[in-house]
């Protein structure tokens, strides 16, 4: 009678076990963060980062002023207005200054704005 009772108790803790160990497992997959989705800029601070070689704080400098243009920009396309593009070629000369003047080291300024001279340029309909 002993040893059927140990091994009703054995089968008890290993299920008990088993099924705690599930649990812990699926609760941990539901509790984990997800993983981070690519901003709308990610190519272009991938191409900074390799084509300036910056550290790792430069680059995190670089994805927060990056996330903050994107914010800027999704602010100016919510108001939904017909005249936005002055106001979003505007706003990509002042965070490319940014980038220029704060992420940047002072050796590497002229070589970005030779770079990006042709992308951030204003464009005038007259």
């Amino acid at each position: 009678m002993k040893s059927d009772q140990r091994l009703w108790i054995v089968i008890l803790v290993l299920t008990s076990f088993l099924a705690g160990g599930a649990g812990g497992v699926l609760l941990g997959l539901e509790l984990s963060p997800p993983a981070p989705v690519p901003g709308a800029f990610s190519d272009f601070e991938q191409l900074m980062v390799q084509e300036f070689d910056l550290s790792d704080e430069r680059a995190k400098g670089l994805r927060v002023v990056l996330d903050q243009y994107q914010r800027s920009i999704d602010r100016l396309k919510a108001r939904n207005d017909a005249a936005l593009e002055p106001e979003l070629a505007k706003l990509g000369l002042t965070f490319r200054g940014v980038v220029r003047d704060t992420v940047l080291p002072a050796r590497q300024r002229d070589e970005f704005s030779r770079m990006s001279d042709g992308v951030f340029s204003t464009h005038s309909s007259e």
